[in-house]
C-alpha cells in the first residue's frame, strides 16, 4: 500500500507517531482560507495545521454533483438545503446563505471549496451547517467566476470524520452562475404577525419595509404603528403614485392614493373611499380588493361589491381561508376624481377578482369564477362565521371549493370591452389567479392552486404568454406555496412570497430569461422574521429608490376600525 505522507498526532498525553495512507487534501485546495464556528476560535497556527491534515481515503468516492427540487438529496447523507443546484443569482446580490444538513451522525468538521472552473478560490473549515460568505469574499467569488468561466462557479462539501476525525468521508458538490442581469431595484414589503387574527387585533405591530438587495443589512423601515389596518400596497409602474388599503375612519374600503417622494406624507385628500360610489347587491358595502394601478397611475382598479368568504384560523402556516363570492370591477380615474365600473368585467353572474393592467395600459386582466349559490348562501346566512378556528384549511377547502380562471378584457380608456379567457390560465381544473405582466407584456406570471385564493397550500407559480398559450411552472416555486409575486422593472427577477423552510411566509427571488425559463429561486433570509409573515412584495420603480418614509398627516383613530356592519 502507498504512503502519501505521515501523520503526525500530537496527543496531551504524549507523542504518538501514526502511518497512514491518506491523500492530503491541502494540495488540490488553494486560494482563500476561512474558518467558522468552533474552529474560529482557533490560533492562526492551529487551524491551519487542522486544515493541512484533512484528507481522503487511498481510494476517494467519485463526487456527485447534487440534483435539485426533489431530488435534492437523492442517494445521499448530505443534503444542500439552499442554494439548490442550478441556481442564478444577479451580480448585486448581498451574500447568500449556504444551508446544508445531514442524515447521520454530525461529523467533526465541514470542508466547504468553492471552485472557478478547476482552481478553487475559496476553501471553508467549519463546524457550522450553515454559511454567509463574507461581501469580500462573495465579490471575490463573483468577479473570478464572472472574468474565467460566464459566471459559473461550483461548491464542493465535504463531510469530515473518520478514526482520526480528519478523513473525507462523504461529499456532494453543486453548480451555480451569476447573471449579467443586475436587480436593479429594492422590494417593498409588508411583515406582520401570525396567525392572521393576531395581526388583525394588533394593526401597530405591522411593519412596511424598503429593501436593498445588493445590501447585507436589514430592511429599512419606512412605516409602522398605525392604529388601523393597513394591508396590501401597490406603485404604479411609472412610479408617480403609492397606493395602499387603509381604514381610515373604520372605512373597509379605505384606500391612498398618494405622489411618491423621499419621504410620504398622506393627507386626508389622499384617501379614497371605494363605498363612494353605489354598491351592487348583495353587497353591502365594497373592500376594494387587490387594487392595481395602471402605468400612468392614472386609473386605479379594484374589486368591489364583495360577498367573501372568510374564515380565521389558528394555524401559523395558513391562518386564513378568503376569497370573494361576488364582485366586479371597479375603477377610479384620478385625473377626473370619479368611480365607474368597467364594462366587461361587472357581470353579476360572476365574480370578477384581482386585476392587473398591461404595462401599455391596454388591455386588463382578472380573475373570475361563475357565482356558486350555495357558497353565496353561506356567507348570507353566516355558516361561514361558525366555522371553529381550530378548523384545518384542506378540511374547509374541501367544503367550500372554487377555481377561478384568468380573463382579459379591453381596458379602452375605461370604457372596456368583451372579455375573453386567457388559453393556459383558464379551463385546466385548477383555480388561476394573481396575473402579473412582464415590464415588456411579453408574459404573465400567475399563481395557481387545486381551489381558493389567497394563502393556498400547493399553489405554485406558473409563466403563460401574455396572448395565451402553453402555462408552464417556474423552476423558481418552493415547497409550500408560492404566491404575491412582482416583476424587476428590468423584467429579468421575479419576487414573490413562499413557504419552504417556515410556517411563515418569506421573500424569494428567481432569475426569468427572456424565453421565460426560471432558476431555482434564492430566499431572501435577511427579511424573515420569527412569527412574523413577510407578505406582498413589490419592486420599486428607479423613480421612487429614494423613498424613505410615509406617514399620515393627520390623526388616526383606531377605535373606530371595528366599524358595525364594515369589518371583514
Amino acid at each position: 500500500m502507498r504512503i502519501s505522507t505521515f501523520l503526525i498526532l500530537v496527543m496531551l498525553s504524549g507523542v504518538v507517531i501514526l502511518l497512514s495512507a491518506v491523500s492530503p487534501v491541502c494540495a488540490e485546495t488553494g486560494g482563500i482560507w476561512a474558518y467558522q464556528g468552533a474552529y474560529s476560535e482557533f490560533s492562526a497556527s492551529e487551524a491551519k495545521s487542522f486544515a493541512e491534515s484533512i484528507h481522503r481515503s487511498e481510494e476517494p468516492e467519485e463526487v456527485p454533483e447534487q440534483a435539485s427540487g426533489a431530488e435534492n438529496n437523492a442517494g445521499g447523507r448530505i443534503r444542500l438545503l439552499e442554494p439548490l443546484q442550478g441556481t442564478v443569482f444577479p451580480k448585486d446580490l448581498a451574500s447568500p446563505l449556504f444551508w446544508w444538513s445531514v442524515a447521520s451522525d454530525k461529523p467533526n468538521a465541514w470542508l466547504l471549496t468553492v471552485s472557478v472552473g478547476d482552481s478553487p478560490v475559496l476553501s471553508l473549515v467549519t463546524s457550522n451547517e450553515r454559511w454567509i460568505p463574507e461581501s469580500h469574499h462573495w465579490s471575490m467569488i463573483r468577479e473570478q467566476a464572472q472574468a474565467v468561466s460566464g459566471g459559473s462557479f461550483s461548491v464542493a462539501l465535504s463531510a469530515v470524520g473518520g478514526w482520526d476525525g480528519r478523513t473525507i468521508e462523504q461529499e456532494v458538490s453543486a453548480r451555480f452562475s451569476f447573471s449579467e442581469d443586475p436587480v436593479g431595484a429594492s422590494v417593498f414589503f409588508l411583515r406582520k404577525p401570525v396567525p392572521f387574527a393576531v395581526g388583525q387585533a394588533h394593526p401597530e405591530n405591522t411593519q412596511w419595509l424598503l429593501a436593498d438587495v445588493a445590501s447585507a443589512g436589514s430592511a429599512a423601515k419606512v412605516m409602522d404603528g398605525l392604529p388601523i389596518c393597513g394591508n396590501c400596497h401597490a406603485f404604479s409602474p411609472g412610479g408617480q403614485l403609492l397606493g395602499m388599503d387603509v381604514d381610515v375612519d373604520g372605512d373597509k374600503g379605505g384606500y391612498l392614493l398618494v405622489k411618491t417622494s423621499k419621504d410620504v406624507v398622506v393627507g386626508k385628500g389622499d384617501v379614497i373611499s371605494w363605498n363612494n360610489r353605489p354598491t351592487p347587491p348583495p353587497a353591502q358595502y365594497s373592500f376594494g380588493l387587490f387594487t392595481a394601478l395602471s402605468y400612468d397611475g392614472r386609473f386605479a382598479a379594484s374589486t368591489i361589491g364583495e360577498s367573501s368568504l372568510f374564515v380565521s384560523l389558528e394555524d401559523k402556516a395558513f391562518s386564513q381561508l378568503f376569497f370573494p363570492v361576488t364582485g366586479r370591477i371597479g375603477v377610479y380615474d384620478t385625473a377626473a376624481k370619479k368611480h365607474f365600473d368597467l364594462s366587461g368585467a361587472n357581470d353579476d353572474r360572476v365574480v370578477q377578482t384581482a386585476p392587473a393592467f398591461s404595462p401599455d395600459g391596454r388591455t386588463l386582466a382578472f380573475s373570475r369564477a361563475p357565482v356558486d349559490d350555495a357558497l353565496l348562501q353561506a356567507v348570507l346566512s353566516g355558516q361561514v362565521k361558525g366555522e371553529p378556528s381550530s378548523s384545518s384549511i384542506h378540511a374547509l377547502n374541501k367544503k367550500y371549493p372554487i377555481q377561478f380562471d384568468i380573463w382579459t378584457v379591453p381596458f379602452n380608456q375605461g370604457k372596456g370591452g368583451v372579455p375573453e379567457p386567457l388559453k393556459g390560465a383558464s379551463g385546466n381544473g385548477k383555480s388561476n389567479y394573481f396575473a402579473r405582466y412582464s415590464p415588456d407584456g411579453k408574459w404573465i406570471v400567475f399563481t395557481q392552486s387545486p381551489t381558493g385564493l389567497v394563502l393556498q397550500p400547493r399553489s405554485r407559480l406558473m409563466i403563460v404568454p401574455a396572448g395565451g398559450g402553453e402555462a408552464r411552472p417556474l423552476a423558481g416555486n418552493v415547497d409550500g406555496m408560492n404566491s404575491w409575486h412582482s416583476w424587476s422593472p428590468n423584467g429579468r427577477w421575479l419576487v414573490f412570497s413562499g413557504k419552504s423552510r417556515s410556517p411563515e411566509t418569506e421573500l424569494f427571488l428567481t432569475h426569468v430569461s427572456e424565453e421565460g425559463v426560471a432558476s431555482p429561486a434564492i430566499r431572501l433570509f435577511r427579511y424573515s422574521a420569527g412569527g412574523q409573515a413577510v407578505m406582498v412584495p413589490e419592486f420599486v420603480p428607479e423613480s421612487c429608490s429614494g423613498l424613505q418614509t410615509v406617514r399620515f398627516g393627520f390623526p388616526l383613530d383606531g377605535s373606530r376600525q371595528v366599524k358595525s356592519g364594515n369589518t371583514r
